[in-house]
């Protein structure tokens, strides 16, 4: 397939411009998220361990363990640990799924995401987890 295309005379930032659309639009149609939580009340099965973790490859600075997620930060002090906490929580309303939360020593926060309606992993899960991810980038918070 790439000899055929510059047999054709295109040049490799066209080739390169090409492969970098079929990626983005292949890894977007891949993507097994929805963009927000659904509300879930149970009735559901979790996620299967296969399922969990292919879906853990979307936010890979999330741990999973015992059909749980979770990632842990530090921060610069206890104050800023209370108020990413709050800020998290905000976020959480949001999409109206809830982590689980702890505050591991003065300055480091851990959140941990599960369904607690289905006692595993949802979808819901990863969505949170990602949107997490989202807050923390925008935040300039790294692990």
């Amino acid at each position: 397939m790439v000899r055929a295309f510059f047999e054709r005379g295109e040049s490799w930032t066209v080739f390169g411009l090409r492969a970098l659309f079929v990626w983005k639009t292949y890894s977007t149609r891949m993507d097994p998220l929805p963009k927000k939580c659904v509300p879930c009340e149970g009735g559901i099965p979790p996620l299967g361990d296969d399922e969990a973790q292919e879906r853990a490859l979307l936010v890979p600075k999330w741990g999973l363990a015992d059909a749980r997620i979770s990632r842990s930060f530090v921060l610069e002090n206890f104050r800023a640990a209370l108020a990413w906490v709050n800020r998290v929580g905000m976020l959480a309303e949001e999409h109206a799924h809830h982590p689980n939360f702890h505050i591991r020593s003065w300055n480091q926060v851990e959140f941990v995401l599960w369904t607690h309606a289905v006692d595993g992993l949802t979808d819901n899960d990863f969505v949170l987890a990602r949107a997490i991810d989202a807050l923390a980038e925008k935040d300039g918070l790294s692990s």
